[in-house]
Parts: structure tokens; C-alpha cells; sequence
């Protein structure tokens, strides 16, 4: 409580005469209010009362939780604002609490106040680095392949059982994961039936932090000289496992962007792909790309389009989103023609 009260005045007490006043209750239609602190600000010859909430963290779900009387208290006293202070308030916090018309402060520097012409707008020299932390503990991999097939069918409700058994993985990485989504205001859980309640957000959160270029490609050259040709050798391949992405598999799934290189994930033995392809490998300007991908859940739900294997929509996005040579534009094609998130 002491740290709020600093903090509150290293932010507005700059700009603004601040004075504590004696918290108070307010009766609110059938329920009691009382701020953990109370404090009025001076502009000029207007005084402005503050309600401030203290919490141990600034997550979505608190933050909605306090939208739900927030409006209630407003209605009845207008002349209030509210204010939240926490440890810290993700970047989608923040843009809750703009939205909700909701201030906040918090201990790594961000602060947003605005009320009767009063802006004052900072941003944490260290939030980037907690935001990674934090986005690193919400799409670990096992938590990806949950939030696949979530994705995969964003509109279907699920039990945990469900979801475990589709994402093979255990009921309490179910638990543990969907708390967290849950919390960052991806999700609801109500009586054990568990739904995504901002598909295009959870995605378009993951597109930030995800690259292709993470994993290592193995580059080869192929003589083949057009695509469709590739494609006929990769029909009559009998016991590998391959599944194309990028340009290969958007050419395939929604074209839209040309392009010439060939990139494939693979997770069985290489050697009867590379002879159906007659692969020579090369230390630069291959043409064809092999990538053994350390998360299996890039192989989830892979898709057969004209006899060819190409990943799921979901994949194929998540790799052309963040990849050079138009990659953005042809990411954007597919998710509006076949994704609808």
C-alpha cells in the first residue's frame, strides 16, 4: 500500500496538486463500495476525486472485474475516477483500461490518467522485457498445442477432458493453461465448459512473438524445374511424412503471393523425400527447404490439398506472418478467405 501511494505521486503529484482524503463507502444499488484509497486533484480551479484500487496484479480479468461496477459507481457519482495501481499492466491491460475509461499506474513506470482535459501517458523503460517474459509463460508449447485446437475451432465449447485428449496432453497442463488464458481475458471457463472468447486477439498475440525463421531450415537444390513437377513427385511418396508451408503451401491453400522456393517440414526419414526430389544439398541459394521441426505441434492438423500435404491454416499463418518477401500480405490473404479469426 505504501509503494501505491509513492507511486501515485511520483506520476500525478508532478503535475497535480494531490491530497488524501478519508476513504469512504458508497452505496451503490444493492451493494457497498469502498476504494482502498481515496484522493482528490486540483486542475486550476477544479477538483477531480480519484478512487484507487490496489491489487496484486493487473491482469485482463482483474481489470474487467473492475469495469463491472466501475459503470455503477460513475452513474451515481459522476464526478469520480477510477484508478488502478498493480505490480504491472501488460500491454493488453493497458488498452483494456483505455477502453473501459479506467485509470492506471504501475510499478515498472507505465501510467495512464485522463479526466476533464488531464492526459498523462508514460511508458516503463523495462515493460518490454517483463511483456516477454510474460508472453513466454502464456505460449509455451504445450500450451500452444491447446490454444491449436481451441484455434482450430474457435467457436466449440470444450470439457478439460476434451481438451486434453485432442492436444494429448495432461489434465493439469489443461488446468494450468487455460487459467492463464483465462486471465488474460482469452477465455472463459464457466461450470467446466471451457470457450475462447477473443480468437482474433489470442492469434494475433501469438503472430507477434512467433518467427519461422526460429527453427533451423537445411537448404538443398532440386532440379525440378516447376512447382507442379514437385508437386507430382511429392504424390507418390509412400511412407514419408512431410507437410509444406510458406509460399509452397499457401500456393496450395489461398494463393495470392508468388513465389519459387520450396519449404517442407518433415518428421520421418529424410532419405526417400530426398530421392523423390533428387535434393543436393548446398551451403547457399537452394531452392528447396527442410525443416525437422522440435515442436510437434507444427504438424498438427495438417491439410491435403490436391493430393499434397501442406500444414494447417493455422501454421501457415503463424509462418508468413512475420516472413520476409510479402509474407504479411500473403499471411492477411489467407486468414480473410479461409481462417475467419
Amino acid at each position: 500500500m505504501s509503494q501505491a501511494k509513492d507511486v501515485i505521486h511520483s506520476t500525478i503529484g508532478e503535475l497535480l496538486s494531490i491530497q488524501w482524503k478519508k476513504e469512504s463507502t458508497m452505496k451503490i444499488n444493492n451493494f457497498q463500495y469502498r476504494p482502498d484509497f481515496e484522493a482528490e486533484v486540483t486542475i486550476g480551479n477544479k477538483k477531480q476525486r480519484l478512487l484507487i484500487e490496489v491489487k496484486n496484479s493487473g491482469e485482463p480479468m482483474i481489470i474487467a472485474q473492475l469495469a463491472s461496477y466501475a459503470q455503477l459507481i460513475w452513474d451515481k457519482f459522476p464526478d469520480t475516477y477510477l484508478v488502478l495501481v498493480a505490480p504491472f499492466v501488460s500491454s493488453r491491460g493497458r488498452d483494456f483500461c483505455k477502453e473501459l475509461g479506467i485509470g492506471f499506474i504501475d510499478l515498472e513506470g507505465n501510467a495512464f490518467i485522463r479526466f476533464d482535459g488531464v492526459l498523462i501517458e508514460r511508458f516503463g523503460k523495462q515493460s518490454d522485457k517483463k511483456e516477454k517474459r510474460l508472453q513466454r509463460k502464456l505460449f509455451t508449447t504445450k500450451s500452444t498445442w491447446i490454444m491449436r485446437k481451441m484455434l482450430a475451432e474457435p467457436k466449440r465449447t470444450w470439457t478439460t477432458q476434451d481438451l486434453a485428449d485432442a492436444a494429448n496432453v495432461s489434465l493439469g497442463m489443461v488446468y494450468k493453461a487455460t487459467e492463464k488464458l483465462m486471465a488474460e481475458g482469452y477465455m472463459d471457463k464457466a461450470r467446466g465448459a471451457i470457450s475462447l472468447q477473443n480468437p482474433g486477439e489470442l492469434l494475433d498475440a501469438w503472430r507477434e512473438i512467433y518467427h519461422y525463421k526460429d527453427q533451423e531450415a537445411t537448404g538443398y537444390y532440386s532440379p525440378i524445374e516447376t512447382r507442379e513437377d514437385l508437386y507430382k513427385r511429392l504424390r507418390r511418396l509412400s511412407g514419408s511424412s512431410y507437410a509444406l508451408t510458406l509460399g509452397a503451401g499457401a500456393s496450395l491453400a489461398a494463393p495470392f503471393v508468388r513465389s519459387t522456393d520450396t519449404h517442407l517440414y518433415i518428421d520421418t526419414d529424410f532419405e526417400e523425400l530426398r530421392k523423390a526430389l533428387d535434393l543436393t544439398p548446398v551451403e547457399f541459394g537452394g531452392n528447396v527447404y527442410i525443416v525437422v521441426p522440435s515442436d510437434k505441434g507444427v504438424l498438427f492438423d495438417t491439410q491435403t490439398i490436391n493430393m499434397v500435404t501442406v500444414v494447417s491454416n493455422l501454421q501457415l499463418y503463424l509462418d508468413l506472418y512475420n516472413y520476409p518477401q510479402r509474407g504479411r500480405e500473403q499471411a492477411d490473404f489467407l486468414r480473410g478467405e479461409k481462417m475467419k479469426i
